[in-house]
């Protein structure tokens, strides 16, 4: 079950696997209800010139929502997610409702710490709460977590 729900009249944009949008100055992740697609490289690059576009020339802070069938990537995709992430991302909550999405996450940012402050979540309220510490932070001095 996803828990994110795409409030109604918002601009969302499709990506392999997810949707994104903005609310509050917040970008909102949550998996698409399509199948689950094992993403190629070339989906990949595609998906974050996608964002990119969607997200226009600055960093946000993001709440995403782990895709219940996703499987870990190999390590030159961790890597290039990594990478791309960095250009994208102040702050990430992520939400993952269960063990399995945990695992993945926990095993993906294992091998391949962030360079932004990153804290999973159940609750989307909790997730909020501590993204609002991180705005307010990012107005003055760095966050390291």
């Amino acid at each position: 079950m996803i828990t994110l729900q795409i409030p109604p009249g918002v601009k969302t944009l499709k990506l392999t696997n997810s949707e994104i949008w903005f609310e509050d100055d917040i970008l909102y992740s949550r998996p698409s209800d399509a199948e689950y697609i094992l993403s190629t490289r070339k989906m990949m690059e595609d998906d974050v010139v996608k964002m990119k576009a969607f997200i226009g020339d600055r960093k946000v802070f993001i709440i995403a929502e782990t895709h219940p069938r996703a499987e870990q990537p190999r390590k030159e995709d961790r890597d290039y997610i990594s990478t791309q992430l960095e250009d994208l991302i102040k702050a990430m909550a992520i939400i993952t409702p269960n063990a399995v999405s945990r695992m993945i996450t926990n095993l993906f940012f294992l091998f391949k710490p962030a360079s932004f402050p990153t804290k999973m979540f159940v609750d989307v309220s909790d997730a909020k709460k501590w993204l609002a510490t991180c705005l307010d932070k990012s107005r003055g001095l760095p966050v390291f977590f």
